[in-house]
């Protein structure tokens, strides 16, 4: 009997305590206790005949003052083929304020204002309307929606979600999946609790989200019309950007017009070299910077009036060198004048090795500063053009990324000037330019273009913008340079030598004068070489001059083959310049929608 009355006591004391455990989540929400967290994202979507979307997303949470203050936000993706559009906003049932901003590909609406909400539970009801949320297939279309998002800071104690599609739409119902976890993953704690209703079945922590995918029929909705998916074409930094390039093609083409455009040059055959020009500043005109193949045609020219000597030491590695042997400087131009106070201040032989880098370096100094001053005469830069049109092709790269609120795009874009920019400048022939430029452009562009895709169409046209206009920029750069009249005269001239050069008649000058045949192959030898025409000079007086006559011309250069194939290498090692070593595939977090937020 004793054994039968604690059994009644058990049993009814189980039978009281029941419905303590069938208490709803609402009666056990301690907001003292808990900490901040969202109890329950209650989600309900429309499906609306023309392909949009209506999302009415009930959020209950617990808010501490802790990182939720004034509120919480709200992202959700913005791209070209995404666009939301809130609708309402209210929290415990009363109109509630909110503001949005653009943040990189999402779009960020901060529910509340600069005022602290109560601590806690408050209820959120946010409305929307969401364009290209439904993704048409080629055997079903489908919704597949994110519907908390991935990116919360808070714990989702429940996450349920009940669709509604127009009544001519058949569901596959044995196609639905859903989705739980992190980025990526495909875990399956949901369940379907009544039709078209879903819920989850265990807690998402942080970076945790819901997603869903629900087949139909193909054509029960229509597909969004184009003009319906890129309604924030006319932005401001769109708009700006459009302002900027239609400006920045102009000013192009107008300055060009004004100050750049080249005068046409005569193309007369001349018979001499320009008056009072060396191969080494003929070679500067030609390419506008100093390097090994300059300082070359400099030394080859030195070796030719008897200055130098090339000599060779052979041993387990040939070492090439360079030994003075005049002094006198008073009739040579003032860039064989520093390479013989240079290279020989210490020593009248010089070994062309890395160890003269130094010497080469301050030497390049030298005559890089005497010949942009000299080149002044001859050559219009027009500088202050060119800077206008960097400054605004670089505000096509900036401003609209920043008003788009999108840093990564700014710092590669920046870095994507200065590389192009710099490569660009460094190669001197147009059309080697134009190769590279586009072929540059193209690829940075496929990659970068395919980034920015997924973000909005203003930012895709923003971003095809400034990298047409810096394609432009590296040809501006070129050809906004002129030269004055005095310069159009001495390319005459360098033109006419060139020309001379490629066609030279040597069998006409032998038959006439076979010493001044030698005396002008020795004496333009320098001057093909600045020209890259020395193999063609070489090979058309090999014809009408005897093996011995070249090489004693050319022996103090260390003979022919040095001249056609070492001596710029040699020279290319020592300097600094040119030195340098050679179905049911979904996941969590997939889908249109999603997101994420945070407090504020």
């Amino acid at each position: 009997m004793k054994k039968f009355c604690i059994l009644l006591t058990y049993l009814f004391i189980f039978v009281c305590t029941c419905p303590l455990q069938a208490q709803t989540a609402e009666e056990t929400r301690n907001p003292l206790r808990d900490p901040e967290k969202i109890y329950l994202f209650d989600v309900a979507i429309e499906v609306l005949s023309n392909g949009q979307i209506i999302v009415t997303e009930n959020i209950t949470l617990n808010a501490k003052h802790q990182k939720i203050n004034r509120g919480i936000y709200r992202d959700l993706p913005v791209s070209l083929l995404e666009q939301t559009k809130p609708i309402s906003l209210t929290m415990d049932g009363k109109n509630h304020p909110f503001f949005t901003e653009r943040q990189s590909n999402f779009l960020r609406i901060n529910f509340g204002n600069d005022n602290y909400i109560p601590a806690g539970i408050h209820t959120y009801r946010f409305v929307y309307a969401y364009t290209g949320a439904i993704n048409f297939l080629k055997d079903y279309d489908e919704l597949y929606w994110n519907v908390t998002g991935n990116q919360w800071d808070f714990v989702i104690d429940k996450a349920r979600v009940h669709v509604n599609f127009p009544s001519n739409v058949d569901i596959q119902k044995n196609g639905i999946s859903l989705y739980t976890g992190q980025q990526n993953q495909k875990y399956k704690d949901a369940q379907e609790v009544a039709p078209l209703t879903f819920e989850t079945t265990k807690v998402l922590y942080p970076q945790q989200g819901f997603t869903i995918a629900i087949p139909f029929e193909k054509g029960a909705i229509q597909k969004p019309a184009l003009s319906q998916r890129v309604d924030h074409v006319l932005s401001l930094p769109f708009i700006f950007s459009f302002t900027i390039f239609i400006f920045l093609m102009g000013y192009f083409i107008s300055t060009w017009i004004k100050v750049g455009r080249d005068p046409k040059y005569m193309a007369i055959a001349q018979y001499e070299p320009p008056q009072g020009i060396s191969p080494a500043f003929m070679y500067y005109l030609q390419n506008e910077q100093v390097d090994s193949k300059l300082l070359s045609s400099a030394i080859l020219e030195l070796i030719m009036k008897g200055y130098i000597e090339v000599t060779k030491t052979e041993g387990f590695i040939t070492k090439t060198q360079l030994e003075l042997k005049k002094t006198d400087t008073d009739d040579l131009p003032f860039e064989e004048r520093e390479i013989l106070r240079i290279l020989f201040s210490g020593s009248h032989t010089l070994t062309l090795s890395q160890s003269a880098a130094p010497q080469f370096q301050r030497l390049n100094k030298a005559i890089s500063q005497a010949f942009k001053k000299n080149a002044k005469q001859y050559i219009i830069s027009n500088s202050s053009y060119l800077l206008k049109a960097v400054i605004l092709t670089l505000l096509l790269g900036v401003v609209p990324f920043a008003l788009l609120k999108n840093p990564p795009m700014i710092f590669i874009n920046l870095h994507f000037s200065v590389f192009f920019l710099t490569f660009t400048m460094l190669i001197n022939k147009i059309s080697s330019k134009l190769i590279f430029g586009t072929i540059f452009t193209l690829f940075y562009g496929m990659f970068w273009i395919a980034t920015v895709f997924q973000s909005s169409i203003d930012a895709l046209l923003c971003q095809v913008m400034f990298l047409v206009s810096m394609w432009g920029l590296t040809f501006y750069a070129t050809l906004i340079r002129n030269v004055t009249p005095q310069g159009q005269a001495l390319f005459e001239s360098v033109n006419g030598f060139k020309k001379y050069m490629k066609t030279a008649e040597v069998n006409r000058v032998a038959a006439s004068d076979p010493i001044e045949t030698e005396r002008i192959f020795c004496n333009y030898l320098p001057f093909a070489f600045a020209l890259g025409l020395s193999n063609q000079w070489i090979e058309k007086f090999s014809k009408v001059l005897s093996k011995a006559t070249i090489e004693k011309c050319t022996a103090h250069a260390g003979g022919v083959r040095f001249i056609s194939s070492g001596l710029s290498h040699s020279i290319s090692t020592a300097s600094p310049s040119g030195r340098g070593g050679s179905h049911g595939g979904g996941c969590s977090g997939g889908g249109h929608g999603g997101g994420g937020g945070g407090g504020r």
